[in-house]
């Protein structure tokens, strides 16, 4: 006897839903994760905004115009780029 409200339609759209959803990392699967463009930019544009905004806060507190700034900003780009490489490069 099935609990109420569970079907046996294998080919619904919610079967296949729960199916690709399984296939996700982080479920307990030993999958590796996959790196999409909006990851990758993201991490980039976070690095950025992140370390270019405290190169700036720097700047402003030290009184410099624009020392700090784009050390921040190259500081960012290094780290995007580390976390892109160790956590989608190796396979």
């Amino acid at each position: 006897m099935r609990p109420r409200g569970v079907t046996r339609e294998e080919h619904s759209l919610t079967a296949i839903f729960r199916s690709e959803m399984n296939d996700r990392p982080g479920d307990g699967s030993e999958k590796e994760p996959r790196a999409d463009g909006m990851t990758v930019v993201s991490y980039l544009l976070g690095g950025l905004a992140f370390w270019g905004g405290v190169g700036w806060l720097a700047d402003w507190a030290f009184g410099f115009t624009t020392l700090f700034l784009p050390i921040g900003l190259i500081l960012g780009l290094v780290g995007a780029i580390y976390l892109i490489v160790t956590q989608y490069g190796r396979s």
